[in-house]
């Protein structure tokens, strides 16, 4: 597995299937053109995926950059800690018993606060994660 805390840059991609894949940026420009798989160093596979709608929201920490924020369609969040290389900690984020799970439409990390994050959804609610 690839020590993703060494790479010179990654890009987080969320796909509409649910996964999540990871490229990084300088394998990624130097690698064969008609490779689909160059670059790549983590996709989520089948039995592996924490969101079982289209990825709506990305973002990488910019305060502990092994640190990646994601949410879905289907309501779910996660958040992924890629400091173990190829083999990421995911934790699914619950939301409180009796809440409907509205589509995620957009998530971002508070910059000044490593730890906290907020999401909007498709009903309107803003969500800030602590």
């Amino acid at each position: 597995a690839k020590d993703l805390s060494d790479s010179f840059g990654l890009v987080a991609g969320g796909m509409e299937d649910g996964a999540v894949r990871i490229w990084d940026v300088q394998a990624l420009s130097r690698g064969n053109q008609g490779d689909r798989y160059r670059g790549l160093v983590f996709q989520t596979s089948p039995d592996q995926r924490q969101h079982q709608g289209a990825v709506a929201g990305l973002q990488f920490n910019e305060l502990t950059p092994t640190m990646l924020a994601s949410g879905a369609a289907d309501g779910s969040l996660c958040v992924w800690d890629l400091g173990n290389g190829g083999n990421p900690s995911i934790v699914p984020l619950q939301t409180p018993q009796g809440n409907v799970r509205d589509s995620v439409t957009d998530l971002a990390w508070n910059p000044k606060v490593q730890h906290v994050f907020g999401n909007t959804s498709s009903t309107g609610w803003t969500v800030v994660w602590d």
